[in-house]
């Protein structure tokens, strides 16, 4: 099957930033908001999408809808509201929010001893301190594990004892577009008062290495889960689309298929784009060499001494003509690699050692 390719389908997942939801006092306050928005969505559906709902007229059995049908009638709708009901205590109890040091994110227990199943760019670095919020308010500590950068899959685990409430992870090889789907996390960030929110939406699109669906995320949300109407998780959200009903989640697949790397802590794949090599030298523009005019204060090219008006001549076994080139054999190369770069200075050839680095961020 075909790598599901969100940035060329649906255009870079951008962060979101936005007011947090009204504050919810207590579950049945959020779940008479969840279930009277639902209903009403519902019953416009009903009106506008006919030819779904007279499918298959006589059968009114939540299977039905669970597999992804548009409700028939009155009575189907009643069971999927019910569904979603009988579901949300269960399901908003083993989400958790996730803080790794400035970084703030969802999650959801996974495992009886704890074990948080979250989004790579959430937990940041395995070995790392975390802290995860319970949604009854207590605040646990826990150390990041293992991660899959290329999916954004990461684990976290709790490291204080007890044995924690846990939902069950389901399988996503099957999931099918249209199929109805909860999702539930920290939108805007953790907040004290009020419970993980619940949104519902449907698939949108499903593969291997990723889900699609219409349910609405914003920041602080990454990280959460993906359920389906078994109360079972079926994935983990990853990225926000431009259009927030337009998110991608990893499927919980992986995590099952990648479990033992996971949990010792193994970091494979890279997350976004690659990082490319920085050396952090400016180019003499008075030349058509590769002279240096200026070397970057505390730089790779600092620390292994080139300096302003060395010609660079080779990196590594090949030839450097012009800046131009020099640029272009430093971006084939990635952090931390080790080459030899050779030099002309004051006349004479050297050969100088270089460690290279990952361009610092610009400050804003």
């Amino acid at each position: 099957m075909a790598r599901f390719d969100y940035d060329k389908d649906y255009g870079r997942g951008i962060p979101a930033a936005i007011e947090k939801d009204e504050k919810q006092r207590s579950s049945m306050q959020h779940l008479a908001i969840t279930t009277r928005w639902m209903f009403v969505a519902l019953a416009i559906f009903l009106v506008s999408s006919t030819g779904l709902a007279q499918e298959d007229p006589t059968t009114t059995s939540l299977a039905r809808v669970k597999n992804g049908k548009a409700p028939a009638d009155l009575e189907e709708l009643r069971a999927l509201q019910a569904k979603i009901k009988e579901l949300t205590d269960e399901i908003l109890t083993s989400t958790v929010a996730v803080q790794v040091g400035r970084a703030n994110g969802s999650g959801v227990i996974v495992s009886e001893d704890g074990y948080v199943l979250t989004a790579a760019h959430v937990a940041g670095a395995p070995h790392r301190s975390a802290l995860v919020f319970l949604s009854d308010g207590r605040i646990k500590r826990g150390i990041t594990l293992g991660m899959n950068q290329e999916l954004d899959a990461g684990l976290i685990k709790i490291t204080e004892p007890g044995d924690w409430s846990h939902a069950e992870l389901g399988d996503s090889s099957n999931i099918k577009p249209g199929q109805w789907c909860l999702a539930t996390g920290h939108p805007g960030g953790y907040d004290r008062d009020r419970l993980p929110v619940l949104r519902w939406g449907r698939i949108l699109k499903a593969e291997k290495s990723a889900l699609l669906t219409d349910c609405t995320l914003v920041g602080g949300d990454s990280g959460g889960p993906l359920f389906d109407l078994d109360g079972k998780v079926i994935g983990i959200h990853s990225r926000i689309g431009k259009n927030l009903t337009i998110n991608v989640h990893v499927p919980v697949d992986p995590f099952r298929d990648s479990w033992t790397r996971l949990a010792k802590g193994e970091v494979w794949g890279l997350l976004g784009p690659p990082q490319r090599g920085w050396l952090g030298v400016t180019e003499d523009s008075t030349t058509d060499e590769a002279r240096i005019a200026r070397v970057v204060e505390g730089s790779p090219a600092d620390l292994a001494g080139l300096r302003s008006g060395d010609v660079i001549l080779r990196v590594g076994e090949n030839e450097v003509k012009s800046f131009n080139d020099l640029q272009n054999e430093i971006g084939r190369l990635l952090p931390e690699d080790e080459i030899v770069i050779q030099i002309r200075r004051d006349g004479e050839i050297e050969q100088i050692s270089v460690k290279l680095g990952s361009r610092p961020r610009r400050r804003t």
